[in-house]
C-alpha cells in the first residue's frame, strides 16, 4: 500500500507499507518532475521488516549528490554500516577523493557568499 503526501514546493513523499502488517518498507521523496529529490536528507530510505533502516540514497533532482557524506549507505540488520558510496553531481569518488573535492566546493561556496555580502 503506497501513501502519497504532498509537501512544500511541489514535492511529494511516498510511503510504501506492507500489506501484511502495515510496517513501512520504504519512503521516497520526489520533486514536481517525478525525480528523486530531497535537499535536507535521503531521497530514498528502505527498511528491514523490523523497522531498522536497510539503506539510504541521497539525490537532488534525480542525480546522486551529497557534499556532507556518502550518497549511498547500506546497513546490516544490527544498524552497523557495511557499505558507502560517494558522489557529487552524479560523479563517483573514493572516500579520500570525496573529502578533497567536497572541501574544495564548500570553500568556493563560502567565498561566493562572502562576495555577495560586499
Amino acid at each position: 500500500m503506497i501513501e502519497r503526501i504532498e509537501l512544500e514546493n511541489s514535492c511529494f513523499k511516498n510511503i510504501d507499507r506492507s500489506d501484511y502488517d502495515n510496517h513501512i518498507k520504504s519512503i521516497w521523496y520526489f520533486n514536481s518532475k517525478n525525480k528523486w529529490h530531497r535537499s535536507n536528507g535521503p531521497a530514498k530510505i528502505y527498511y528491514y521488516d523490523n523497522g531498522k533502516i536497510y539503506s539510504e540514497h541521497y539525490c537532488i533532482n534525480g542525480v546522486r549528490h551529497r557534499l556532507d557524506g556518502p550518497v549511498y549507505i547500506a546497513y546490516k540488520g544490527s544498524g552497523e554500516i557495511y557499505f558507502k558510496e560517494y558522489c557529487i553531481n552524479g560523479k563517483e569518488y573514493s572516500e579520500e577523493e570525496f573529502e578533497k573535492e567536497s572541501k574544495r566546493l564548500k570553500n568556493i561556496e563560502r567565498n561566493l557568499k562572502l562576495l555577495d555580502k560586499k
